[in-house]
Parts: structure tokens; sequence; C-alpha cells
């Protein structure tokens, strides 16, 4: 049956928003948490946990864009396939609100594209313009490459950090806050 009400109620507590609203014989609430949600079908993280109450009935969920999650924001690659990197090997990635993927590494900068779906996050060709740089560093540099390449979803780590994930269970991890040299 649909729900009606002539208006919603906000209140704001410490880590999101209530709403609330009431008819004659119903009464809705919605609690929004600001707090990553994994969705339980696709396990897509999601800016916000939701709780809804019916007429005493409770149902929960996910809400906000998965995308939000990883845009602007400065991430440095810390690991690559479970490898811990070097202090001179520095990789950061950049998600933009243009849904271009643009990075740095010690050998080159790379610029792609991406793409979030409601399941998914998959990453276009990416173009490199680099230098000369020791072998070690070059291999390291192919292998986030590869990692990229072959990306097909992502999950965000309770410390906050980023974990892209290959579709052969491989893992890229990031944390937040590396600036990416202009």
């Amino acid at each position: 049956d649909p729900f009606v009400a002539p208006a919603f109620a906000m209140n704001a507590v410490d880590t999101g928003r209530v709403y609330r609203a009431r008819t004659e014989r119903r009464r809705l609430f919605a609690t929004v948490r600001d707090r990553i949600c994994r969705d339980s079908m696709s396990g897509m993280p999601h800016p916000l946990a939701v709780t809804v109450s019916l007429d005493g009935e409770v149902f929960r969920g996910c809400g906000g864009e998965p995308v939000s999650l990883l845009r602007d924001v400065d991430w440095e690659v810390a690991r690559l396939d479970g490898v811990a990197l070097q202090a001179e090997a520095r990789m950061i990635l950049r998600f933009g609100q243009d849904r271009r993927l643009s990075g740095v590494t010690p050998c080159s900068r790379f610029d792609g594209r991406y793409r979030v779906t409601g399941e998914s996050l998959e990453l276009g060709e990416i173009d490199t313009g680099g230098r000369t740089c020791p072998p070690e560093r070059a291999m390291e540099e192919q292998l986030l490459l590869e990692l990229l390449s072959r990306t097909r979803g992502f999950g965000i780590e309770p410390d906050g950090g980023l974990r892209l994930r290959t579709v052969e269970g491989r893992t890229l991890l990031a944390r937040p806050g590396g600036k990416e040299s202009r």
C-alpha cells in the first residue's frame, strides 16, 4: 500500500539523520547514517546505511552512490598483489568527477576512464606517458597497470583504505591522503 504523509520531520543525529512521518493510521521512521554499508547481494559498498520502519516492520539497506566513495581522493597505493610498496615506489590514483582515472608513479603519469555500476567498477584502457626508470620500479608500474586493467570491483576497508579487486581475486590496496603531483 502506498504511504502518503503531509510532511516529513527531520532531526540531525551524531552520525546522520532521522526522518519521521505519521498519518492517522500509519507511522514511518527512516534513519540514514553516514557510514559504509555493504550491499548484501552485490557486495558493493555504499556511503549510507539506511533503516526504515513502517508500522513497526523494519527494513535495512544501503543508500547513496558507491562512486562517491572513490571520487576526489588522492589514493596512495600501499600494496600490489599483497606486496607492500617501498617509499620510493610511490604511486597515486585519483578518480575524478568526470569519470577519469589519473595517477602518477615513479616512472610516469597515467590517465584512463572508469565506470561504476550497481555491481562493479570497471577501468577502461589506461594511457601512460613516462620516462626511463629502474627495472624494479618499471616492474611495479607494470603490475599496477595490469591490476587496474583487470579490476572489476572495490571495497572500503574499516580503516578507510580502498581495495580494488580483479576478476581473479588479486588486489590493490590504497590509502587516502596521498597528493597527486600535477
